[in-house]
C-alpha cells in the first residue's frame, strides 16, 4: 500500500519557517500558506523534527535554534511579502523578496527567471538597487515600486509573479536560494 504522497514543495516547509517569527496558529498559516490542514501538519512536523520550532496550545513558533536560523537568514533576505502592483502583469499574484547579499559570480539573466518558473511561477523579474532602482539594461524608472520595500544599498529585489500567491513566493524564494549559496545551505536543513 502506497502512503499519501505530499501537497507540498520544500520551499512550503521554507514558507512556514519564514512566518513562524511570532507565534502562529495552524489556521493562520493554513491561509497564509494556501495549503490545507494536513499538509500544514505535515511541515510542522518537519520542522519540529529539525528542532527549530516548538508549539504550545496558542500555536507554532520558533525555539532558540530556530531564533539564530532565522536571523542569519534575514541577513541575507527579508521576508517574502505580498506586492500590489499594476505596472506589470496587473492580474498575477506577486511576491517580492529583497536579496541583500548574494555570490559575486551570480549573473542575473534568464537562467534565473527560469529557476522560478521551474517552481511554479509565470516569471520572475530582478531588480537592482544602487541609489534607485532599475532593470539592468532598462533605463525605466521604477521609483514607486521603491516604497515598498526597505532596501539598503546595492542589493537586488526579486519579483515572483503567478495566478497563485503560493506560486509567486515559491519562485522569488527559488531566484534568491540561487543567487545566495549560504542561503541554500541553511534552507536544505529545513528540508
Amino acid at each position: 500500500m502506497v502512503g499519501n504522497i505530499p501537497n507540498f514543495v520544500s520551499l512550503d516547509v521554507v514558507r512556514c519557517f519564514l512566518l513562524l517569527k511570532s507565534v502562529q496558529s495552524r489556521a493562520a498559516l493554513m491561509e497564509r500558506l494556501g495549503l490545507g490542514e494536513g499538509t500544514v501538519r505535515s511541515i510542522l512536523n518537519i520542522l519540529k523534527d529539525n528542532s527549530i520550532t516548538a508549539s504550545t496550545k496558542k500555536g507554532h513558533f520558533l525555539d532558540e535554534e530556530g531564533i539564530k536560523m532565522h536571523s542569519k537568514i534575514m541577513e541575507i533576505i527579508s521576508a517574502p511579502q505580498v506586492i500590489e502592483y499594476a505596472r506589470f502583469y496587473p492580474y498575477k499574484k506577486k511576491s517580492g523578496i529583497v536579496v541583500k547579499k548574494w555570490d559575486e559570480l551570480v549573473k542575473i539573466n534568464a537562467n534565473l527567471r527560469d529557476t522560478a518558473l521551474k517552481w511554479g511561477a509565470e516569471g520572475a523579474m530582478i531588480f537592482a538597487f544602487d541609489k534607485k532602482l532599475y532593470i539592468p539594461g532598462l533605463n525605466d524608472d521604477f521609483s514607486d515600486l521603491e516604497s515598498k520595500f526597505e532596501l539598503p544599498e546595492k542589493c537586488f529585489v526579486v519579483i515572483g509573479f503567478s495566478n497563485t500567491a503560493r506560486d509567486a513566493e515559491n519562485g522569488a524564494l527559488a531566484v534568491a536560494l540561487e543567487m545566495n549559496s549560504e542561503l541554500k545551505q541553511l534552507f536544505s536543513r529545513l528540508c
